[in-house]
């Protein structure tokens, strides 16, 4: 399975009651861009807004930690690798995505989950995303 990012444009009410496009971003676990954007058709025509789904692309998650929270954070983090054969360490990078209600909660997340790891590993960057939801057909059939 991949992680696939579907940028979807909404026609939404604002604050002043007019009809407004925004954009939204959701992230599924699919086989295919073709099936995610299938998908992503799917899980929106429940709602009454107009959609459209105007771009969907691979994204390269190593794991996706939900714990809760209303925002997701992408965290680039790096851990050393030993080349035994010359004994040069090496940094690799993966990314990770998690959801936690502010910065200080994904960063507090990120370290408890890889406190009991073996490897030596460092955050390189953390930012907020624009995601909006996840939809994850592994947790869903739990």
């Amino acid at each position: 399975m991949n992680w696939i990012e579907c940028k979807v444009a909404v026609e939404a009410i604002n604050e002043s009651g007019m009809l407004q496009k925004e954009h939204r971003y959701y992230l599924l676990n699919a086989v295919t861009v073709a099936e995610a954007e299938e998908r992503i058709h799917r899980e929106l025509s429940t709602t009454t807004e107009k959609h459209e789904v105007e771009s969907v692309k691979v994204v390269n998650y190593a794991e996706v930690y939900r714990s809760g929270g209303n925002k997701y954070y992408k965290a680039r983090l790096g851990y050393l690798t030993l080349n035994e054969k010359n004994g040069v360490e090496k940094v690799n990078y993966v990314n990770v995505l998690v959801q936690a209600d502010d910065f200080e909660d994904a960063h507090d997340d990120i370290k408890k989950r890889l406190s009991s790891t073996l490897a030596d590993w460092s955050i390189y960057s953390l930012t907020e995303t624009p995601l909006v939801d996840i939809y994850d057909e592994e947790l869903d059939k739990e």
